[in-house]
């Protein structure tokens, strides 16, 4: 099973290490550009869009996928220009997840960095952006963020 949203196909999955862990420790694990928040209630999926990284086609082309599960299933989308696409009602295929293990988890106060896409769980969501633009997911709503280096 693939995590889909919206029939979008995309050429690779990129792994890259992060600094995660279970439970709010910190670890080393390869994470890959799959991870669940802490609570397992948000998943998110980074896409590749292939190509070589560093460039305006790898990088513009990819796209962070978040997933809500509970209380009712929500799906962020932000690309690599930075257009943040929210889907509230999701279809079965659009929350189907398998790329990340249950043990992949994205520990409070730490950042994946996949690509031009940073995420970071904190105890108030899941808070992915590019370009200066982002989302906070939350399990009681979807924030469209304007970020700059001092609120970073």
């Amino acid at each position: 099973m693939r995590l889909i949203f919206g029939g979008i196909c995309l050429l690779g999955l990129m792994s890259v290490a992060s600094q995660a862990g279970g439970d709010g420790e910190q670890g080393g694990f390869e994470i890959g550009a799959s991870f669940y928040a802490p609570s397992h209630n948000i998943y998110c999926n980074y896409y590749d869009a292939g190509g070589e990284t560093g460039t305006a086609y790898h990088d513009q082309g990819s796209e962070i996928h978040c997933a809500r599960l509970k209380p009712t299933p929500i799906v962020v989308v932000l690309t690599g220009h930075g257009k943040i696409t929210v889907n509230k009602h999701p279809s079965a295929s659009d929350m189907e997840q398998s790329y990340a293990e249950k043990e992949q988890v994205l520990a409070y106060g730490t950042s994946s960095h996949n690509g031009i896409h940073a995420c970071t769980s904190t105890h108030s969501g899941m808070k992915c952006a590019v370009k200066g633009k982002g989302f906070m997911l939350s399990k009681k709503s979807v924030k469209i963020l304007k970020i700059n280096a001092r609120n970073g």
